[in-house]
């Protein structure tokens, strides 16, 4: 009987049902201790990897990670489909100790984006982001969450139009009047929120009044000046942004008055 294994992976990132394999064989093989080996290749560098392990393993007294792997002990492989759940957008899947820090850093949000997201929508995000980073700094708001909250805002925009339909009848019945295009803003929070476990208020509230505009915090205002005039938008909005710059408010309510403005004109054409 072995009293120590090892069980290797990518761990990219550690997940709910690898913690479970672990604890399985340990107690189909009596194996007293375990050490978990992160392997070298993944997306997230290595160093980051062992140190979401060792929050995943905290809770279990009898496993900890090797950084190399001893000698004359047994190794088992573990199955890492599992992961791919994580980097498509399912943190639930991953080990319940990492949700948090997954969050905190952004780990995996532009595999996410490019998942859920055609590449002119990702395309967009990544330019919505980079612009709510500035607009942050210039105001003194948070730039990482102005960042994510760019990166994130549309994450539903290309989802099911049925299922989206079957959000919106679930939780917001009052608000399927609006057109369709406009209900992506509502359903991306219940994704955020259930399947990406971010409960910010403030950033689920952020991107919940995006497409409408009519959020009241910095950070909804950062969102959606951003959102309607960062650079891959095919109008100059040159004017726009530079009053975002000096005045939040009052670039927020330029963009809104001609966004409104735009509408009107559409409904005559």
């Amino acid at each position: 009987m072995s009293k120590t294994a090892v069980f290797t992976a990518s761990f990219d990132p550690v997940t709910v049902r690898e913690i479970q394999a672990v604890r399985a064989l340990m107690k189909k093989e009596h194996i007293r201790t375990g050490y978990l080996y992160v392997r070298s290749e993944g997306i997230l560098d290595r160093k980051r990897r062992m140190f979401l392990v060792r929050l995943a393993v905290k809770a279990y007294r009898h496993l900890s990670v090797c950084d190399k792997i001893p000698a004359g002990i047994p190794v088992y492989p573990l199955d890492e489909d599992s992961e791919q759940e994580v980097r498509n957008g399912n943190f639930r899947a991953a080990a319940r100790g990492i949700r948090r820090a997954l969050n905190d850093q952004g780990d995996y949000y532009q595999e996410i984006l490019d998942h859920l997201c055609k590449p002119s929508r990702a395309a967009h995000a990544r330019s919505t982001a980079e612009l709510c980073r500035k607009l942050a700094k210039a105001h003194g708001a948070d730039e990482k969450t102005a960042y994510f909250a760019g990166l994130l805002h549309d994450i539903t925009k290309n989802a099911d139009p049925d299922i989206q339909q079957n959000i919106m009848r679930i939780y917001y019945p009052e608000l399927m009047h609006y057109h369709p295009n406009v209900w992506h803003s509502f359903t991306a929070v219940n994704k955020l929120r259930d399947d990406l476990c971010i409960h910010d208020r403030k950033f689920l509230n952020a991107v919940f009044t995006h497409t409408l505009g009519d959020g009241k915090s910095r950070l909804s205002k950062i969102l959606y000046i951003a959102d309607k005039t960062e650079p891959t938008r095919s109008w100059d909005c040159s004017r726009e942004v530079d009053l975002a710059m000096k005045d939040l408010t009052a670039g927020r309510d330029l963009v809104y008055q001609e966004a409104q403005e735009y509408m009107e004109r559409e409904k005559h054409v």
